[in-house]
């Protein structure tokens, strides 16, 4: 099952079109039952499509971990490239300021985020920059839950009559 025949249409601009703006949560069935899914690490080059070909035949299935995972947008919401994290942290903070301090953290690795050197208390502060920060925070997307194959069929009947009221 496709994602899109799933959704129901709506009329804009005089055309029937797919309501991709409705979204729902994942259902509570899949929530409550722990084993339902397990943690999957995403390996450099896996995509959605080729995470759902892998483990349940079907590309079209990719929706499903996207779903799972609450992943709106899975150019940005999915774990970078290296080359894709440079690029981002040259776009937000400039070309040539990859280096530049984001922010300081303590020893208990909570940020500060002003620029001084040293905390008040006599603690070191460790200086982390844009790059860092940049990939520090994409490698936070890197651990996902994976539904289990048998769950799939129930996923998609519980996602279908949600998403259908």
């Amino acid at each position: 099952m496709k994602l899109f025949d799933i959704h129901n249409t709506i009329t804009y601009d005089g055309r029937d079109i797919t309501n991709i703006l409705k979204r729902v949560m994942v259902p509570n069935i899949i929530k409550e039952q722990g084993t339902a899914f397990y943690n999957y690490i995403i390996q450099d080059g896996d995509t959605p499509e080729a995470l759902a070909y892998k483990l349940y035949d079907d590309v079209n299935k990719h929706w499903i971990i996207l779903a799972l995972n609450d992943i709106i947008d899975p150019h940005f919401d999915w774990l970078l490239s290296e080359n894709e994290v440079w690029s981002l942290t040259e776009s937000k903070y400039g070309l040539g300021n990859e280096d530049s301090i984001h922010h300081y953290i303590d020893d208990t690795e909570e940020p500060i985020w002003d620029d001084r050197s040293n905390d008040p208390s006599g603690n070191a502060l460790t200086s982390i920059t844009n790059i860092v920060h940049e990939i520090n925070e994409n490698e936070k997307k890197r651990e996902i839950k994976i539904l289990h194959q048998r769950y799939v069929k129930q996923f998609e009947k519980e996602y279908k009559a949600v998403i259908s009221e």
